[in-house]
């Protein structure tokens, strides 16, 4: 009988390993051979799955974002203002800031290059922001929200604003009291800005 090989753990298995390579060793110290014996496989294996190195990193760029927009997803529709700020607050937690380093480390001064990469990069802001602008239309139809705010401008505003909060922890690794305590300004400056505007 032919062995009967899961692709979708193979691939899994795969992108663990090589995400663990590129965060030990950083990503261009890093070779397709060290992911192969990470992963416990041999190289002419590794390359049935991914045919490169850039292929590889795609799909684990991708895969990261999806992993994200899968937990924001799962979040219910904030039905008030006060839940939308509590799905921000959730949606910077600090263990993903290794993750942010090291795609630093990979995508850095050749990110304009790699199409892959940011065009995923690209899809999942696009895709934010008007997850957040979709919320903000519900909630001024409620009106916990105020009219005057335009839901997709501002739908992207706040999505490039926590995206702005991890990538600067990232890259600077302050302590992460100094994260807490930042992002939750940051989150109650956002909250003040969309409150409805108080009747004269």
């Amino acid at each position: 009988m032919p062995k009967i090989v899961d692709h979708d753990a193979m691939r899994t298995r795969i992108l663990d390993a090589a995400l663990g390579c590129f965060t030990e060793q950083g990503y261009h110290a890093t070779k397709m051979t060290d992911v192969a014996r990470a992963a416990k496989m041999a190289k002419g294996s590794l390359y049935r799955y991914f045919d490169s190195k850039d292929a590889l990193t795609d799909a684990l760029v991708r895969r990261y974002f999806d992993a994200i927009r899968d937990e924001v997803s799962s979040y219910p529709a904030p039905p008030t203002l006060g839940f939308l700020v509590f799905g921000l607050r959730q949606a910077l937690p600090a263990d993903r800031l290794g993750a942010t380093r090291m795609f630093f480390d990979v995508l850095g001064p050749g990110f304009a290059e790699d199409g892959g990469a940011r065009q995923a990069v690209d899809d999942f802001l696009s895709w934010i922001s008007g997850h957040y602008a979709g919320h903000l239309r519900a909630l001024q139809a409620a009106g916990e929200v105020r009219r005057d705010i335009d839901p997709d401008r501002t739908g992207a505003a706040i999505a490039s604003m926590l995206d702005g909060l991890i990538i600067h922890q990232a890259l600077f690794a302050r302590p992460d009291s100094e994260f807490a305590g930042t992002s939750a300004a940051a989150i109650a400056l956002i909250e003040q800005g969309l409150r409805p505007l108080a009747q004269p």
